[in-house]
């Protein structure tokens, strides 16, 4: 059998989808329907921030995982995962933050 996820892992994800799930019904039910998209609300701007605080524990947890000293083989592709991971969680609130001024 393969090996078994962390259970910090599997915490983490599960948390994850739990409020992503949560956070799609607030901004459903509490969304002015003349707001074009849902990031230029404040509740928008608050997703924005979660996800700014999941890249956080992905960075800490692929820090643990690289720094462990049996990955030192995996360590190029951990970084690259890491690196790749870091822009795609940081790009939508970037362009959510530059987006008033256009």
């Amino acid at each position: 059998g393969g090996a078994t996820p962390p259970r910090q892992w599997l915490i983490g994800v599960g948390l994850s989808l739990a409020f992503y799930f949560l956070a799609f019904l607030l901004e459903f039910a509490i969304r002015d329907r003349s707001t074009l998209y849902a990031y230029d609300t404040s509740f928008g701007t608050f997703l924005c921030l979660i996800r700014v605080g999941f890249c956080v524990y992905f960075c800490y947890l692929m820090r643990v995982y690289i720094t462990d000293p049996e990955k030192q083989d995996q360590f190029m592709f951990f970084a690259l995962l890491s690196a790749s991971a870091c822009l795609w969680f940081l790009v939508m609130p970037f362009v959510v933050l530059i987006s008033p001024a256009f």
